[in-house]
């Protein structure tokens, strides 16, 4: 029998934690069938060999990608959703957990309930608080994918996180098909806003008012990462994304350009913290070259680290 839904779950190198993953999509209770699909991104610690003995354990419901040279994260997701045999498609990421054992039903059932929509997706929780999210049941998909590109709560949060979603797999295949370029792109070091903003561009948004998702923060990973440098490095590739995604959909809007800004004084701030000076002056560059927004904390910072001599007294002032 097909699979109504097919769940993805990225991982990479999360041996000590993608075994709760694979159990809290195992655990839903459901009145369809339903296939999980696993992207091992090339793990060197053991994670591979703990997706295939779920694989060998659950043959009717688990299949495991195969075995191929690192892609990264967006390669990877895309290459492992176009395996996918469910109508709908549902993610987990490696390193978080799904909340309950109704909440792929709930969804499930919320979608064919509004064929208007292409996407549902719920409240997550991070430590056990729940994040603020959208008060109404339905949004305008344009005005969410504004959202989206508008968010500014920290560095590493997102306004919809693609972990709580199920959405049509036609509707993401025929995005693909239009804007390859844009929706599945490695140079945006992300795959879920390009995803996420292509989706809400073809149709309505329906939120599930509890948490579905507990998202891991804590863990080194590649929208939060512990190296300052690597941090520095997320922001300024995804804030060039958020801008060129915005230009695409004929999004751009006060709020994004605030992101934006937000983005880059955060990546600069972090170069400074790292003491790489090449990296400041890419950010520099980044800027002029794309034309993007600062703000004047931005336009400080610029100022205050122009020559090496600056970057190392105020490095030392930072007691660094």
């Amino acid at each position: 029998m097909s699979p109504e839904v097919s769940v993805i779950i990225l991982c990479y190198n999360q041996r000590d934690i993608v075994s709760r993953a694979i159990d809290s999509v195992l655990a839903q209770r459901c009145d369809f069938p339903f296939e999980i699909v696993i992207g091992d991104d090339a793990s060197t610690d053991g994670t591979r060999e703990i997706c295939e003995s779920y694989a060998r354990r659950y043959p009717d419901i688990i299949r495991l990608m195969p075995a191929a040279p690192n892609k990264g994260v967006v390669h990877n997701y895309f290459d492992t959703l176009a395996a996918c045999r469910g109508r709908f498609i549902a993610d987990c990421a490696g390193d978080d957990y799904w909340l309950g054992s109704d909440s792929l039903q709930q969804k499930h059932d919320l979608l064919c309930a509004h064929p208007e929509a292409v996407i549902v997706h719920s409240l997550w929780s991070e430590n056990e608080i729940d994040n603020v999210c959208y008060p109404d049941d339905i949004g305008s998909g344009r005005d969410m994918a504004v959202a989206l590109l508008s968010f500014r709560h920290s560095p590493s949060s997102v306004a919809m996180h693609l972990s709580t979603t199920l959405y049509r797999a036609d509707v993401a295949r025929k995005c693909l098909e239009k804007d390859p370029s844009v929706v599945c792109n490695a140079g945006f070091a992300c795959e879920d806003l390009p995803l996420m903003c292509a989706l809400l561009m073809n149709g309505d948004a329906v939120l599930l008012p509890r948490s579905t998702l507990l998202y891991s923060k804590g863990i080194d990973s590649i929208s939060a990462p512990r190296s300052a440098s690597r941090s520095a490095e997320f922001q300024l590739v995804t804030s060039i994304a958020v801008m060129k995604i915005a230009r695409h959909y004929g999004l751009y809007c006060p709020g994004v350009s605030r992101n934006i800004a937000s983005k880059l004084y955060y990546a600069l701030a972090m170069s400074l913290v790292a003491g790489d000076y090449s990296l400041k002056k890419r950010i520099v560059e980044s800027v002029k070259a794309h034309s993007l927004p600062v703000s004047w904390k931005f336009r400080v910072v610029r100022i205050l680290s122009v020559n090496r001599l600056i970057w190392r007294i105020v490095r030392k002032i930072r007691g660094r």
